[in-house]
């Protein structure tokens, strides 16, 4: 047996098995506050589709008798996600099985991280693949991505999240209705 350290997985693996990779493990698992687990399984292979059903239901059923013993409870809720392909279109893999190509993952990925500040909401340096993506996504955007200041200056907001510059002294008032009004109190421009 091969133990896995405890910090990533607390499942020990039986030794590879004859396919390569070792029985029942899962590529990502990923816990909401609510308890739902998500459970991607990932590949660049070059196989046919028929040949990918069969191996990801394999997959992902040698993976899911061990997401209690994993988590040390049972999750509400599992979404399993095969992540193949790296065209856009769609193709149903198997019954409880999501197929996501690679690029509608990234897509996914950058959406969100788009919104979260690193100076905020940075995500933590134990993940430093999705930490370099969210440098990307929040610096590496241009200016057309955000909405201007809302004080009329025409300039852009530091943060995707702000929706003023620093140093302006306004607010927004939104009345009843939905519109936006701005009200300068001593602006210092």
């Amino acid at each position: 047996m091969v133990r896995v350290p405890r910090l990533l997985c607390p499942i020990e693996y039986p030794l590879r098995s004859a396919r390569g990779g070792r029985d029942g493990e899962a590529d990502v698992l990923a816990l909401d506050s609510s308890q739902n687990l998500t459970h991607l399984e990932c590949s660049t292979d070059a196989d046919s589709w028929a040949q990918r059903r069969i191996r990801f239901r394999a997959k992902f059923e040698g993976a899911a008798p061990h997401y209690g013993e994993l988590l040390g409870f049972e999750p509400r809720s599992v979404t399993q996600i095969a992540v193949v392909g790296f065209s856009r279109t769609v193709v149903e893999l198997a019954e409880g099985i999501v197929h996501k190509p690679v690029p509608v993952l990234v897509e996914d990925i950058q959406r969100v991280l788009r919104t979260k500040d690193p100076m905020q909401a940075a995500v933590p340096e134990s993940m430093p693949l999705l930490r370099a993506m969210q440098y990307a996504a929040w610096y590496g955007g241009d200016a057309t991505d955000r909405l201007p200041c809302e004080c009329g200056c025409g300039g852009t907001p530091r943060g995707r999240a702000s929706r003023f510059l620093p140093g302006h002294d306004a607010r927004v008032e939104r009345p009843s209705n939905g519109a936006t009004s701005v009200a300068a109190l001593g602006e210092d421009r």
